[in-house]
């Protein structure tokens, strides 16, 4: 598959979210997200899953406060160093869940650098 932008725009980025799901079945809605601090981040929230990826693939990380509506249970945040800790801090309001993310800390990043925070 292939997906291209015609107009050829300096900046553009693409998030697809597949589903599989029985014949019939509803799939389950997106909404796109934003980072509100820090490195930037843009996201999708689908269910119950909120996933981030950062703007651009080559600004150095320096924090990020990301936030996840109400019935997200799971952030999936991408391209962070694999295999590294990050300190996460998590506060809830009105059912929001912001999530204030710093390099250093014991939650540690998979072997292609996904941060999952389940709460």
């Amino acid at each position: 598959m292939q997906v291209q932008d015609l107009s050829e725009p300096a900046d553009t980025r693409f998030f697809h979210v597949l589903q599989g799901a029985d014949p019939g079945a509803p799939m389950a809605a997106a909404t796109y997200l934003q980072s509100t601090a820090g490195t930037p981040f843009d996201g999708a929230q689908f269910s119950t899953v909120a996933a981030y990826f950062p703007v651009s693939s080559i600004a150095p990380f320096a924090g990020t406060t990301l936030t996840a509506p109400a019935g997200v249970h799971t952030a999936l945040v991408t391209g962070l160093t694999p295999g590294s800790g990050y300190s996460v801090t998590l506060t809830q309001n009105a059912g929001v869940t912001t999530i204030a993310i710093t390099a250093g800390g014991p939650s540690t990043t998979d072997a292609a650098g996904v941060l999952a925070i389940t709460f």
